[in-house]
């Protein structure tokens, strides 16, 4: 009997296992954020897309990009904003068709929601990515069910080359 006491086998389960963390975020939003103040959200796309959406949402939010390295699975780009505030994103390639990117706008524990605003930001240019893809695709869909152009395709010739001769010389 003794063992079953030990081994946590009583009736009731302990109160500590309901309840969540006190520190855990809802994940619903789709951010994670970080003590040290990076917030990260993961993307569609390879790591060269992702670093070129991330490059054009800084730019449109006119932060100019000061420095970039990195490797051949993970990226950081350094950026400064007009005001002097630094800015660092990483972004890390989690598969060969996903990329996680992390932002910490500021020093010591960051501005979250300025770096949530940036990375709704690179959201912003997937869908817009996505959607001018979709039209693209929509428009040279074929309307009919069979392969190739649809609906009347008149060939356009040109006329045969006539052949002129040049009068004798006298």
């Amino acid at each position: 009997m003794a063992v079953v006491a030990a081994c946590g086998g009583g009736k009731e389960p302990a109160k500590d296992a309901e309840k969540p963390a006190a520190d855990a975020k809802a994940a619903g939003d789709g951010y994670e954020t970080s003590y040290t103040g990076y917030v990260s959200r993961s993307f569609p796309g390879g790591l060269t897309d992702t670093v070129e959406a991330v490059k054009s949402a800084l730019r449109g939010l006119e932060l100019e990009v000061t420095g970039e390295s990195g490797g051949v699975f993970q990226k950081t780009l350094d950026a400064e904003a007009q005001d002097g505030t630094s800015l660092v994103a990483t972004i890390k390639e989690i598969s060969k068709d996903q990329a996680r990117v992390s932002v910490k706008v500021g020093y010591l524990l960051g501005d979250r929601d300025a770096a949530r605003r940036i990375l709704s930001e690179v959201d912003a240019r997937f869908a817009a990515g996505k959607a001018e893809a979709e039209e693209r695709r929509r428009r040279w869909r074929p309307s009919g069910g069979g392969m190739g152009m649809t609906g009347s395709t008149t060939a356009t010739t040109a006329p045969a080359p006539t052949t002129t001769t040049q009068p004798a010389k006298r």
